[in-house]
């Protein structure tokens, strides 16, 4: 499935390069896509499958194209773009350390704990 999401997330080579949208507004497109899949699957009784891999394609998908638009537009490079953004990689563990004072992924049981 993963394989699946990463093919799919180069959908994004699509958008920005085969339609010359550039990866700002390619990048918006997939972000407008990933935040809807978020809300969505947030409002979901239990996990399902279906909403929870659009969040996972979602996410494969802006990733990517936040990575492309670090090297390649504002010509950082991996290195410096991954040392700069390096704080918001922290964010939501630590948002969930700090709600539910474990970071355990062992049995999921709240689509809350599932969110983070």
């Amino acid at each position: 499935m993963k394989i699946l999401a990463t093919t799919l997330g180069k959908h994004r080579d699509f958008l920005s390069m085969t339609l010359n949208l550039g990866y700002i507004i390619s990048l918006s497109i997939t972000t407008a896509f990933f935040f809807c899949a978020c809300s969505y699957y947030a409002e979901v009784p239990k996990i399902l499958f279906p909403p929870l891999w659009g969040v996972i394609v979602g996410t494969t998908s802006v990733g990517t194209e936040i990575s492309d638009l670090i090297d390649r537009t504002l010509g950082l490079g991996y290195m410096k773009g991954s040392f700069t953004f390096f704080p918001f990689y922290r964010c939501p563990l630590l948002s969930w350390y700090f709600n539910e004072k474990n970071l355990e992924l062992s049995h999921i049981e709240k689509i809350k704990e599932a969110f983070y």
